[in-house]
């Protein structure tokens, strides 16, 4: 069976993570500015006034208006200063969100690039794949029987192949079956633990497109990750492996990916 690829619109959604910081960033500085703008405005309106009590009154003291006026002009010169400091913060920021956004447009195309060779070589081998007849289970029409079958296969005795088979089968005749994300999973493991990478990042996204809630969904993105590492895109990994602990930061595969995270950014 031909399986289609969501991988370019996840991992376009962790790249974009990426850029939240530096809007937040704009913003604050933007929030900054405007307040300086606000009190600047303020004491210029001060100095206007305070100039037209000079001339409305004559018994006030010159120098102690001056001295006054003077504060005042200080206080604004300061806030020019401090206004002028935003404002170059803010266009060093602008500049870099404008290097951000040109990289991630080079990045997006680049794996979109990937996904599609991937796709293409799992699609010629897929008319082969699905005229092959799964194994009818030999331990009965339960579906757990079916299911814990594959689990064996894979975990116990290392058949990677036959128990991926048992999970298609599985799937195949049991799609709404609480065990599907499972076995959807155990699949991807298959491909993982047979060092097809390319595969099981596929097998992998069906999970976390079709039960993204699951207890199976942070262990399915962190070994796309890891699928990614191994194939020697370290870049793509880091990826995947931040947006684990934005999204699932309570699994306990968050504690995996921040040494992932930490190990790829030391490179």
């Amino acid at each position: 069976m031909i399986r289609k690829s969501y991988l370019p619109v996840v991992v376009l959604l962790g790249l974009t993570l990426s850029g939240c910081l530096a809007t937040q960033q704009q913003g604050t500085l933007q929030r900054d500015m405007d307040e300086t703008k606000r009190r600047l405005a303020y004491l210029e309106r001060r100095v206007t006034t305070e100039s037209l009590d000079l001339q409305g009154e004559t018994g006030r003291s010159l120098s102690s208006v001056v001295q006054k006026q003077a504060d005042i002009q200080a206080d604004m010169d300061n806030l020019r200063v401090e206004l002028q400091s935003l404002k170059g913060r803010l266009d060093e920021l602008n500049l870099e969100n404008s290097r951000h956004q040109e990289e991630l447009s080079l990045l997006r195309d680049q794996l979109v690039m990937k996904t599609s060779d991937l796709e293409s070589k799992l699609q010629q081998g897929g008319a082969a794949a699905g005229s092959a007849t799964l194994p009818v289970a030999a331990t009965g029409n339960q579906p757990e029987e079916l299911y814990k079958q594959g689990l064996d296969l894979v975990r116990e005795k290392g058949d990677f192949s036959g128990g991926r088979k048992a999970f298609q089968r599985f799937l195949q005749e049991n799609s709404q079956h609480p065990l599907a994300p499972n076995a959807m999973y155990w699949i991807g493991e298959a491909y993982y633990a047979e060092k097809d990478y390319e595969s099981a990042i596929v097998q992998f996204q069906e999970v976390l497109q079709k039960h993204p809630e699951h207890s199976k969904a942070a262990s399915a993105l962190l070994k796309q990750g890891l699928s990614f590492q191994a194939m020697g895109d370290a870049r793509s990994a880091l990826i995947l492996f931040e947006k684990v602990t934005t999204s699932y930061p309570d699994s306990p595969e968050v504690d995996i990916a921040r040494q992932k995270v930490s190990e790829l950014k030391k490179k």
